[in-house]
């Protein structure tokens, strides 16, 4: 349970400090029409990075769910606080991503154990 616990905090803590980094580079380096989609798009990635992070640290499935409700209920809080100032498209769209990007992720991190039985991996 240690584990899990930890592969949660140390995704989120990565996924909040790839985003904040990433925006600030977008900020720099996209127009402002272009800034929206590169966004959704590099969280995307984020995400990915994120769910493989979990799953590298605690390959049960238990993981990265854990990390996709943490995710769902922050984006949601952010979403009912963002709703009048951002582009609808764009906060649903992250909210969209978010599960199947860290399960992607996720899946990812568990070749490394192709041809074992998860029970034996714990």
């Amino acid at each position: 349970m240690k584990r899990l616990a930890v592969a949660v905090a140390v995704a989120y803590v990565a996924n909040a400090l790839l985003i904040a980094a990433a925006e600030k580079v977008l900020i720099l380096a996209a127009s402002a029409d272009q800034y929206l989609g590169a966004d959704v798009l590099t969280q995307c990635a984020i995400q990915i990075f994120c769910g493989y992070v979990c799953g590298r640290i605690c390959n049960r499935s238990l993981a990265p769910a854990a990390l996709i409700a943490l995710g769902l209920l922050v984006g949601s809080v952010s979403l009912v606080a963002t709703w009048h100032t951002e582009p609808h498209w764009y906060a649903l769209a992250l909210l969209a991503i978010y599960s199947p990007s860290v399960w992607l992720g996720y899946r990812l991190s568990l070749r490394r154990y192709r041809g074992k039985s998860p029970a034996r991996l714990s």
